[in-house]
């Protein structure tokens, strides 16, 4: 069977987004923040590495290896935004945790059909 086009395409903005992440870290590896975000970023790297041969390949454990990937890229998200806590930063953290969300959602209902 074929893998269709959007397949692809998801395997590749796995890999770039992943890409920033990791990218974030290394050039900022002093900071207390990246201390504390390393963790994640590991997850983030293995989730995606792994997500990506899944996709690639056209398993069908995709779909359950991007969900991981997706919940872990959630978690990325939040501890990068937690150093700028203040009184009204959970407002302001909603706004790109629903998005991300969104779209993660409408990727993996995707692949749930597609794979």
């Amino acid at each position: 069977m074929r893998r269709p086009l959007e397949v692809t395409v998801i395997a590749i903005l796995i890999l770039v987004l992943t890409a920033l992440a990791v990218g974030g870290m290394l050039f900022h590896p002093g900071t207390r923040a990246a201390k504390r975000l390393l963790p994640v970023t590991v997850a983030l790297a293995v989730l995606a590495l792994l997500a990506i041969e899944a996709l690639w390949s056209f398993r069908p454990r995709a779909f359950v290896l991007f969900t991981l990937w997706s919940l872990c890229g959630i978690g990325y998200l939040v501890m990068t935004r937690l150093p700028h806590a203040s009184s009204g930063h959970g407002i302001r953290l909603m706004g790109p945790i629903a998005s991300a969300g969104i779209a993660y959602a409408i990727v993996a209902v995707y692949l749930r059909r597609a794979v």
